[in-house]
């Protein structure tokens, strides 16, 4: 039987560890009736596809929480007081600069080309929208800047009025500013819930999960959510619209990152509260002089999340320790060398590297993953692995104020396996990984020890680079462990299958202890700095997450 030349062309994911499950090892098969069946250019779309695609971000769009908890941050901007609008200022000014900061095109991007009216990265398109009990966009011509804190009057969440006893007034610190100010901020935060649950399916409406669309055509949108979740309504209240979709916030976080195979981090800001109180909320807000913001940024990828952190720790006027950028997941590594050995027994070479495959699936391409073919020449034979060098973040990203408080470079790492099986299918709908039932021809097994390389073993290094500038220097190195996978076949049978080898973070000994003695909290009373909901968030999202991907091409 001639072999298949159907080639399998999935679409790009955002990141590395994009579409990953808690599975550090996927197997990728193809039936046939030929000893190597699979063509070889469907692996080189395969190290395609589970690479890299760049992070071209075409709009973004910020959703403001516009609930009554979020006055004080307002009023402390807002009173005649020298400094004290600085903090909160700035952090709504640097919002309201994502669409410019974040470019369609990058600067690994090729330019647009000449003749057109501006040259180099084109500004992504920028939506802002407030939400609360309802969710809807910021009137036209209306800054995001100047109406939170009242220098223009906006009218509340659907057009109401603002009633009586919602109406503020000072505690025990005096405000000072005008009464027309203060109706402004009191009519724009307004509302009586936080109904984040709106938000996160109206994000999940907007981007369809990997593998739904052709390739390049998702993962163009960023979302940022600012609030400061004091009024979260939990699932199903009647103060909030029906949720299309049943969970908590937290498994809303989850699915974007496990299904719609997305980045998500979180920036965390201390900052100065003005005490404030009214007939319908009582005295509950006269107890903080600060208190905690939360930045939920969800990305495609790392790189846009850390380019969005990155401007908003330059636009920030309060102290350099009272903002920490916290990714809810493991960052995967944006480029790695790993190396596969095959050592000997005795004499016996159990695998080797054919030196006649094609040299374009061994050079090294850009966003593609590393492949590394083997051929089978016994039943059994022995893979070492190792990853010799991986570099994360950029130098600028890493050197933002905050971005070093979760330190992911020393998480627990570890290879995995589990045996999960997926054949390559091509179909008239879509094209991707479809389960297949039945014991395949090939095995792989991780062992309990990496075994140490003899005198008699053959070597090859692969490259990923996940972008087109390298990064200065190694960042993480000795911290990534050795691996051994025992490689079975099936006498007797013939075929080609490749393993997709994953390398996972698992973050719980940094959540653990991540807010002990946190410059964050500073000394204000627990009562202002709320963090159990975001130390959940990462508890959950955190815990596993591939940072190193690989495959291993098996002739048998």
């Amino acid at each position: 039987m001639p072999a298949r030349r159907d080639s399998w062309l999935g679409p790009r994911r955002g990141h590395l560890f994009a579409g990953a499950s808690l599975a550090a090892l996927l197997l990728l098969a193809a039936p046939s009736c030929r000893k190597k069946g699979v063509p070889l250019e469907a692996f080189q779309a395969i190290a395609t596809s589970l690479g890299s695609a760049p992070e071209e971000i075409d709009s973004v769009r910020i959703y403001l929480d516009a609930s009554a908890s979020m006055r004080g941050f307002a009023l402390a901007a807002s009173r005649n007081e020298a400094g004290t609008s600085a903090p909160f200022q700035s952090l709504l000014a640097g919002l309201d600069s994502i669409g410019d900061e974040v470019a369609a095109r990058t600067a690994d991007s090729p330019k647009q080309e000449k003749g057109s009216e501006r040259m180099g990265p084109l500004p992504a398109k920028q939506e802002i929208h407030r939400f609360g009990s309802l969710l809807e966009p910021l009137p036209p011509g209306v800054s995001l800047v100047s109406a939170p804190l009242g220098r223009a009057s906006v009218r509340p969440a659907g057009g109401r009025d603002l009633p009586p006893e919602w109406v503020s007034k000072d505690c025990s610190a005096k405000w000072g500013g005008s009464a027309e100010t203060r109706l402004a901020i009191d009519s724009f935060f307004s509302e009586t819930s936080t109904c984040l649950n709106q938000v996160f399916d109206e994000v999940a409406a907007s981007e369809v999960a990997a593998g739904e669309v052709a390739a390049g055509e998702a993962g163009k949108r960023a979302f940022v959510i600012l609030t400061d979740a004091e009024q979260l309504a939990p699932e199903g209240s009647e103060r909030c619209p029906a949720a299309r979709s049943a969970g908590t916030i937290q498994a809303r976080i989850d699915e974007w990152i496990r299904v719609k195979r997305r980045f998500a981090a979180v920036v965390a800001f201390r900052i100065g509260y003005l005490p404030w109180e009214a007939k319908a909320a009582g005295k509950r807000y006269c107890g903080c002089g600060e208190r905690l913001l939360f930045a939920y940024i969800l990305t495609p990828g790392p790189e846009t999340a850390e380019k969005i952190h990155a401007l908003l720790a330059r636009s920030w006027k309060g102290s350099p320790d009272a903002l920490s950028y916290l990714p809810l997941v493991p960052r995967p590594a944006s480029e790695f060398d790993v190396e596969v050995s095959l050592p000997y027994e005795g004499k016996k070479k159990p695998a080797l590297f054919p030196t006649a495959y094609p040299k374009s699936l061994q050079e090294p391409r850009l966003s593609s993953l590393p492949v590394f073919p083997i051929e089978m020449k016994d039943d059994k034979a022995l893979v070492a692995v190792q990853v010799k060098k991986a570099g994360f973040e950029r130098p600028e990203a890493r050197s933002s104020p905050g971005f070093a408080r979760l330190d992911w470079s020393k998480a627990r790492f570890t290879w995995r396996e589990v045996s999960t099986r997926f054949v390559l299918e091509r179909g008239k709908k879509k094209t991707g990984f479809v389960p297949l039932s039945g014991a395949g021809g090939v095995e792989i097994l991780l062992q309990t020890e990496a075994a140490k390389d003899g005198d008699q073993v053959t070597r090859r290094t692969g490259r990923f680079q996940g972008r087109a500038t390298v990064l200065p220097g190694d960042q993480t190195t000795d911290k990534l462990p050795r691996a051994s996978f025992i490689v079975k076949r099936t006498p007797g049978k013939h075929g080609s299958e490749a393993f997709l080898i994953e390398l996972v973070a698992d973050s719980t000994p940094l959540v653990a202890n991540l807010w002990k003695d946190s410059p964050l909290i500073g000394k204000a009373p627990s009562e202002c700095i709320k963090l159990a909901s975001l130390e959940e968030q990462l508890q959950l999202a955190g815990r596993t997450s591939p940072v190193v991907r690989f495959l291993l091409h098996v002739d048998y």
